[in-house]
């Protein structure tokens, strides 16, 4: 059986997150960045392969586009000088995808820039620890 939902009758976050990433305008990114609230349909387990697998290529997929959003907001606040907006992004970029260098970068300049230069070395200690903890050596000299 196939299940279909009639999208001008039922609202969807995933729906909205897929059709605000595609903007340029920095508040439809904002709104998308705040739509994403985790893996996809967390919480619901359906004993189908089938199900299972559909679910793991659409979390996957949703949480890329949600990498992309939180990078293009947290670049685009850093540029603007929006302070708070811009670590919170770098921040929410981070926790997505944690052993990734540039949203690594990206959080120590806004960190530097907004919350000052301690800020970001207490940031990037943590940061060694973690590499050293996941994959036993030192991060290269910047």
């Amino acid at each position: 059986h196939t299940v279909r939902l009639d999208r001008n009758r039922i609202w969807c976050d995933a729906w909205e997150l897929l059709a605000l990433s595609g903007s340029d305008d920095l508040s439809d990114l904002d709104e998308a960045a705040e739509l994403y609230k985790g893996g996809f349909l967390d919480g619901l387990h359906i004993n189908k392969e089938s199900f299972e697998t559909w679910r793991q290529l659409e979390r996957t997929r949703l949480q890329r586009v949600a990498v992309g959003v939180m990078q293009r907001c947290g670049e685009r606040h850093l540029d603007a000088g929006h302070g708070p907006r811009a670590v919170a992004a770098c921040e929410k970029l981070v926790a997505l995808s944690p052993l990734d260098e540039a949203p690594q970068r990206l959080l120590l300049r806004a960190l530097a820039r907004f919350h000052g230069r301690q800020a970001a070395l207490n940031h990037a200690e943590g940061l060694v620890e973690t590499i050293a903890r996941e994959f036993g050596c030192e991060p290269e000299a910047a």
